[in-house]
């Protein structure tokens, strides 16, 4: 019995075409407008640090 209730819960599969069974990827999009990753989510992570905190602290 969880939080008071002793009711049966029932899980049932996902139907095939519901969306969130399906994978989304950005290959297909970076291709279509020619995108390349430059540099890796950490470096980028700290340039956009490094970015706002001089225009934060002007």
């Amino acid at each position: 019995m969880v939080c008071g209730s002793d009711n049966d819960n029932v899980y049932e599969p996902f139907p095939e075409d519901d969306p969130q069974q399906g994978q989304t990827g950005i290959r297909k999009p970076c291709k279509l407008i020619g995108w390349e990753q430059i540099v890796n989510l950490e470096e980028g992570l700290h340039r956009t640090m490094k970015m706002v905190n001089r225009q934060t602290f002007r």
